[in-house]
């Protein structure tokens, strides 16, 4: 019940922009890649991950991107 809570918070709870940095950030890319990508800073993408890491209540990248696979 608990996964299943968080896989919704995964796409019910990220505002559009924080989906679009937690994707492109779970594809692998460094902040600098994923800024440069969406013409914003690296500063800018930690704060987004920052966040996104809060709302999902996780602590690791590879947390997220197991949320966000699952979501899908």
């Amino acid at each position: 019940m608990a996964r299943l809570a968080r896989e919704k918070r995964a796409d019910d709870e990220l505002t559009p922009r924080e989906l679009e940095v937690a994707r492109l950030a779970s594809g692998g890319l460094s902040y600098e890649q994923v800024a440069a990508r969406l013409a914003v800073s690296a500063a800018t993408v930690r704060t987004h991950l920052s966040a996104i890491y809060d709302k999902l209540a996780v602590r690791k990248q590879a947390e997220m991107v197991s949320l966000l696979d699952e979501a899908q």
